[in-house]
């Protein structure tokens, strides 16, 4: 029963480069090493897989049909490597990815869409999934780890497990029919909308009923 023989990188390497150079020095110089070094991986990488790898006569080199295969294997696995090692250094330069947001209802259509934009045209390889729910699901998504990021209309929200910091001043409107009273105001105060049955937003993008008739909503 055969022996499976471990990969070892370095050796495939320097096997890789022997196929191209077909000179040990050449390898040698290439990778900074000495030429018994590379002679000494050639010889044991024959010995793992305990089959001939290649024939070297003087000056001529040929592959045998096991080390062809090798050969291209070992291109797509080094070359493998590398693109996953420039991907893991994309992600950790926060290049590419995926960046996880979940908002409230309100930022959704009058905050993010320019901050996207901004943000796409900066990051192109950066992927934006967004999740879009009343506040308290949103935060309860943050805590459980779904969502990265948090862009919530609430106010006076405190939490001790999460990092909350203000992104901006949200501006409380007041929304009539043409012909109400206050409609023809220059200034309104609170005291003038206090006349009157109105509704306001509440916590979880709902809107909570102050009065009977809501003639004015906030």
């Amino acid at each position: 029963m055969g022996v499976e023989a471990k990969l070892n990188t370095k050796q495939l390497m320097i096997f890789k480069q022997f196929v191209e150079f077909q000179n040990e020095n050449a390898v040698a110089e290439s990778m900074n090493i000495t030429q018994p070094t590379v002679t000494f991986h050639l010889k044991n990488l024959n010995k793992n897989y305990g089959i001939p790898l290649y024939y070297k006569k003087g000056k001529h080199f040929k592959l045998t049909e096991a080390g062809e295969l090798l050969y291209r294997n070992t291109t797509k696995l080094l070359n493998l490597m590398q693109e996953t090692n420039d991907v893991m250094a994309d992600f950790k330069a926060s290049k590419r990815g995926t960046l996880k947001i979940g908002a409230s209802h309100a930022p959704v259509y009058h905050i993010l869409p320019e901050a996207f934009k901004n943000y796409m045209h900066h990051h192109p390889n950066i992927q934006i999934d967004l999740t879009v729910d009343t506040a308290p699901n949103i935060i309860q998504k943050l805590r459980n780890r779904e969502i990265e990021i948090a862009v919530i209309s609430e106010n006076g929200f405190y939490e001790n497990d999460l990092k909350v910091k203000r992104f901006m001043e949200n501006e409380l409107m007041v929304a009539m029919y043409k012909d109400h009273p206050l409609a023809h105001q220059q200034e309104l105060t609170m005291k003038d909308v206090e006349q009157y049955d109105f509704v306001i937003h509440s916590g979880g993008a709902l809107l909570e009923k102050v009065s009977m008739s809501g003639d004015v909503i906030i």
